[in-house]
């Protein structure tokens, strides 16, 4: 089914611990693109310099850094895309 509005809030039954209350947000947007392309960029920045990189070198591969950051594109690619397609597009037919 489609959701026509692409935020839903909720109070959560069971609360984390130490707290009395709790809630949820999830939002269904293509907006959510901005704070990617944002994680991308200072990403960038830090990689490039090689900063912080030798405290993970020992645990992991730096590929996985690579492969990581082409997902990432990737997940930027498809919400542009979706942005880039006509409103009517996103609804069903």
């Amino acid at each position: 089914w489609w959701n026509r509005d692409p935020f839903a809030a909720g109070r959560c039954a069971v609360p984390p611990l130490r707290a009395s209350r709790a809630v949820v947000c999830l939002a269904n947007t293509t907006e959510i693109v901005v704070p990617f392309q944002t994680l991308r960029s200072r990403f960038l920045r830090l990689y490039q310099r090689k900063a912080m990189v030798h405290h993970y070198t020992q645990y992991i591969d730096t590929a996985l850094f690579d492969e990581a950051l082409g997902a990432l594109d990737d997940l930027i690619d498809g919400y542009e895309r979706a942005l880039a397609r006509p409103r009517a597009a996103h609804a069903p037919a």
